[in-house]
């Protein structure tokens, strides 16, 4: 689907990531459309919503339980926020790996139809770093291979 880059960077930062996720899984099922190699599968999107929802739950409970103690951390805190951290860390890893591979497929299906300039994947891996302008970066090539399309008529 066709989405304003800009209009993309906005609503992954509004709903603190969600629309990320929903715009990995509309990515992958256009590329799904487009390549016809092979197909790509989206079960890893289940595992995205449920590190995703975890990591906001454990952060919540975190600042609760750390709101009520006041300035001591107890061992349960502690043990909180080592579970909080390594979800962090783990949702972390899970969006660095689905951008470097939903940037790589755009590349294949950029090359296989023949558009100029393909995605560049380490570009996209150094954008999520920088604010998450890897969404935006990554929208404008899917623009690309979405202009593309044959045009149907009945």
């Amino acid at each position: 689907m066709r989405r304003s880059p800009l209009i993309v960077f906005i609503l992954v930062w509004l709903t603190i990531g969600l629309y990320g996720i929903y715009w990995l899984f509309d990515t992958v099922r256009l590329l799904n459309s487009r390549h016809h190699k092979k197909k790509y599968n989206t079960r890893f999107l289940g595992w995205a919503v449920g590190i995703f929802l975890g990591t906001y739950l454990a952060g919540i409970l975190f600042v609760d339980i750390a709101m009520r103690s006041g300035t001591t951390i107890s061992p349960g805190l502690q043990i909180l926020l080592m579970i909080l951290f390594l979800m962090a860390l783990l949702w972390n890893l899970f969006v660095i790996f689905g951008v470097s591979n939903i940037s790589r497929r755009i590349r294949e299906v950029e090359i296989q139809d023949d558009i100029e300039d393909p995605i560049n994947p380490g570009i996209s891996l150094l954008a999520f770093f920088f604010f998450f302008t890897a969404f935006p970066y990554m929208q404008h090539h899917i623009n690309r291979i979405v202009q593309m399309e044959p045009t149907t008529t009945t």
